[in-house]
């Protein structure tokens, strides 16, 4: 009988297995941290995507206004050798001429302060973009990870399973049958039907058991069950 008990602990074994395996299943942790992590990346991305636009726009702004700018100064230029070579002694045309070169000289440097500060905020975007980017790529690589060790617990779940049931189907044919249909019996109504005792404490219910129980499971004549919860109980090995 102690060989049949022995059997049914490892069959028990088996089940734990099984169990074990369909919570790593159905435990959908992975699945919302993936989730997480993706949504995470999506609004990375857009925040990217939103950088990179307003970068572009920047830096069409200032090349339209260098471009501006340069022929301000052509303009300029001209305006001046106008006013050396054709005034000649004309005050109108000469106060008209220093006027424009004056209105020329000061837009020049309004653009040329705005091009400056559209250079700067240019940097400041170009920064901020990169540094996006490298959250982007980190991001990706933590997604990558964690997939990588989500696919790993799903492959061993799912191993665990494929080993419990071989433990179950190879014991299931060694056990008697009447054996096998008290602790399916106990097994729709507990989930572990067979218990150790250890210290003399069913370690499914914690409650200490008697000396009579004691001595017949030393005893190992037949199978003993808890006195309080109605458990198969079996020793530890010696």
């Amino acid at each position: 009988m102690k060989d049949v008990i022995r059997k049914l602990a490892e069959l028990q074994k088996g089940y734990d297995k099984i169990d074990e395996g369909d919570k790593g299943i159905k435990n959908n942790k992975d699945i919302s941290i993936l989730n997480k992590i993706k949504k995470e990346f999506q609004e990375l991305k857009l925040r990217y995507i939103e950088k990179k636009n307003e970068l572009e726009k920047v830096k069409n702004s200032s090349a339209d206004l260098s471009n501006q700018i340069e022929i301000q100064k052509e303009d300029l230029l001209k305006l001046e050798d106008k006013l050396y070579k054709d005034c000649g002694s004309d005050l109108k045309m000469i106060s008209k001429c220093e006027k424009e070169i004056l209105n020329y000289k000061e837009t020049i440097n309004n653009e040329e302060n705005e091009y400056f500060s559209l250079m700067e905020k240019e940097d400041i975007l170009s920064k901020e973009k990169d540094e996006l980017k490298a959250e982007i790529v980190n991001l990706k690589q933590k997604f990558d990870d964690y997939k990588t060790e989500a696919s790993l617990r799903l492959a061993e779940s799912k191993m665990k399973i494929e080993e419990g049931k071989q433990i179950v189907e190879s014991l299931e044919k060694e056990i008697p049958d009447e054996v096998l249909n008290i602790y399916n019996s106990l097994k729709r109504q507990k989930n572990n039907p067979i218990v150790l005792v250890k210290k003399n404490v069913c370690l499914g219910c914690k409650i200490k058991l008697p000396k009579m129980t004691i001595t017949k499971l030393n005893e190992g004549k037949e199978i003993i069950y808890c006195d309080n919860c109605g458990r198969m109980i079996y020793l530890p090995e010696k």
